[in-house]
């Protein structure tokens, strides 16, 4: 893509100071906030630069009407309602209709509350496999046959599309990936001067076709994120899409998190990795350590100079609890011997 540059961040790196500095470039050569767009696929990475730009620029909410993730802008931009997203109440009709036990819960924010997040039922699986279908770009037998879920149905899997498809239409509502398909084929791109797309490591083919249009009427694109923690190929991600996309490459080189033994424990793990561009970067001159542990164990003794980090909110459940209960101040240091 021209007039674009992928900005790659490894961890700590100040990524996100580096995207400020690129806007701050922008207002000094006169392009006013109303014509930069920054978006993401996570509220997160939005709220966090609006907050930000709000900060170091003075900005309010309303000067920056392009800082949004993907899904919210299709729902501005296309004029949604609310109630023109199907919502909970939609989705339990959808089931007792369909037979099936869907449990996915609804989300805030962004102005889509009642988005499904899918949950663990036998409808949800089925759910599942029709909206990767949609995010991938591919058929709908194809996304069936490579998810190997060979204890569904193919003709389940058809009835479920079909009478998702003939409800949504009668009652006229969209779902998630309905609000990119609806922009792609009829929305009308924002004219911006400044497009910057944050963790777009992240960004599955339906998302990179919205970013793609967005970018064709922008006069300058940025990309930012980090291969080695593109970690949602089960989303549908295709990371070589992210590599590939600008031909100028920009890494940060000196990380401020990561101290030496933990840059070199991460080094080892992202060494597996093998679709990715290796990046030469400096760890933070601040002595720590890094323990791997196979089994839980005892919380440290002063609980507040460490860090803990999990796989999963399950398996950090019970060390959270331990790290929450009162401890005993360490004894003082006791005076040298003179």
């Amino acid at each position: 893509m021209q007039n674009s540059t992928l900005i790659l961040g490894p961890p700590g790196c100040g990524k996100t100071y580096r995207l400020m500095e690129i806007v701050q470039e922008a207002l000094s050569n006169g392009v006013k906030p109303w014509e930069i767009g920054f978006m993401s696929f996570t509220r997160k990475a939005v709220q966090e630069a609006s907050e930000r730009a709000g900060k170091e620029f003075g900005f309010e909410k309303k000067d920056m009407p392009f800082f949004k993730t993907l899904h919210s802008l299709g729902f501005t931009l296309l004029g949604l309602k609310r109630e023109d997203v199907m919502g909970p109440a939609d989705w339990k009709n959808f089931a007792e209709e369909l037979g099936l036990d869907i449990r996915g819960k609804s989300h805030q924010g962004d102005g889509l509350s009642d988005l499904l997040t899918m949950g663990a039922g036998l409808g949800d699986r089925y759910l599942r496999i029709i909206e990767r279908a949609a995010m991938r770009q591919v058929p709908l037998e194809q996304e069936f046959r490579e998810s190997e879920a060979y204890d569904l149905s193919w003709p389940m899997v058809k009835r479920v599309d079909e009478l998702l498809n003939i409800y949504r239409t009668q009652l006229g509502k969209v779902t998630f990936s309905d609000m990119l398909k609806m922009f792609l084929d009829f929305g009308e791109a924002p004219r911006l001067r400044l497009l910057i797309i944050d963790e777009a490591q992240d960004l599955v083919p339906l998302q990179w076709a919205v970013v793609n249009k967005l970018a064709d009427r922008a006069d300058e694109v940025y990309f930012a994120g980090d291969d080695d923690q593109a970690i949602h190929r089960w989303a549908g991600v295709e990371v070589q899409q992210f590599l590939d996309c600008s031909p100028e490459l920009q890494i940060l080189s000196q990380s401020y998190r990561l101290p030496q033994s933990v840059f070199n424990l991460s080094q080892q793990v992202v060494g597996r990795i093998r679709q990715r561009v290796p990046k030469e970067y400096l760890p933070v001159d601040r002595p720590r350590t890094a323990i791997f542990q196979q089994r839980r164990q005892p919380p440290p003794p002063n609980p507040r100079l460490s860090c803990h980090l999990h796989r999963t909110h399950h398996t950090n459940a019970p060390r959270d609890a331990q790290l929450h209960e009162p401890h005993p101040p360490h004894p003082p240091t006791p005076p040298p011997h003179t």
